[in-house]
């Protein structure tokens, strides 16, 4: 009976010991976890904005989402191109990605990529100024050249940084190019045309007042129409038969 007991007593000296080993994980963790929400908090907001550019010639579409740019750092730089003739992504033989900064230029090339319509590149700025982005293309047939609208290069990432925030939208609803391509989806410049003559609308259809007369009868009596199924706003003709009275007093 003794031994029994003394089992017993090491079983629940046991479950103490587990219990007080999760407690103090649990209590590790949570620590942890608020350590982690102070640094959170004391570091701020991460910086995952980019810039968005939109350019064409007549052959293509080109789409850039581009990283911060500041002199001295890397930004990698996305091109989505689409081909202005079915609006599908296109798969050149190489594709070129500079950036003109007063008289510094630095491109990059690709040839060959698997994915098509989508191409990577990383571009780091020597100077900081106002300059742009071209992206040379070459296809079988023919080369395209095509700049972006003007950028700017700030002399340090954190300005950088926050001068791309200062411009974005939260509350936009994204459209990524990637679902743009598969469906039916095309853009086009604005082009001024006159109105065609007929213009698809809903309606309701009623007969001009100027068109209207009213008949009034008498005396009373019975109405008998003519057989012609006359209808509310049916056109008439003059001298046309409509119905006939019949009463006590009509001649």
């Amino acid at each position: 009976m003794k031994k029994i007991l003394f089992s017993i007593a090491l079983i629940s000296l046991s479950f103490m010991g587990c219990n007080h080993r999760h407690n103090h994980s649990d209590e590790s963790e949570h620590a942890g976890h608020n350590h982690s929400d102070e640094e959170d908090s004391h570091a701020g907001h991460s910086h995952d904005d980019q810039i968005k550019l939109l350019a064409y010639d007549d052959n293509f579409e080109v789409w850039v989402e581009a990283e911060p740019l500041s002199a001295g750092n890397p930004s990698k730089v996305i091109l989505y191109l689409t081909s202005l003739q079915n609006f599908k992504p296109v798969k050149p033989l190489s594709i070129t990605a500079g950036l003109v900064i007063a008289d510094k230029e630095i491109k990059q090339i690709q040839e060959n990529s698997e994915n098509a319509g989508v191409y990577s590149f990383e571009l780091q700025p020597e100077v900081s100024g106002e300059g742009y982005l071209f992206f040379e293309i070459k296809t079988q047939d023919k080369k395209s050249l095509i700049k972006t609208p003007s950028v700017t290069v700030y002399e340090d990432l954190h300005t950088a940084q926050h001068a791309v925030e200062e411009v974005t939208y939260p509350d936009a609803i994204t459209f990524t190019k990637e679902q743009s391509w598969k469906m039916d989806f095309g853009t086009a410049l604005p082009v001024l045309r006159k109105f065609g003559q007929v213009i698809k609308t809903l309606a309701q259809v009623e007969s001009s007042q100027t068109d209207e007369r009213i008949i009034s009868a008498r005396f009373g009596g019975v109405v008998s129409m003519d057989g012609n199924n006359l209808s509310e706003g049916q056109k008439v003709n003059g001298g046309q038969n409509l119905f006939a009275l019949a009463g006590t007093g009509l001649a």
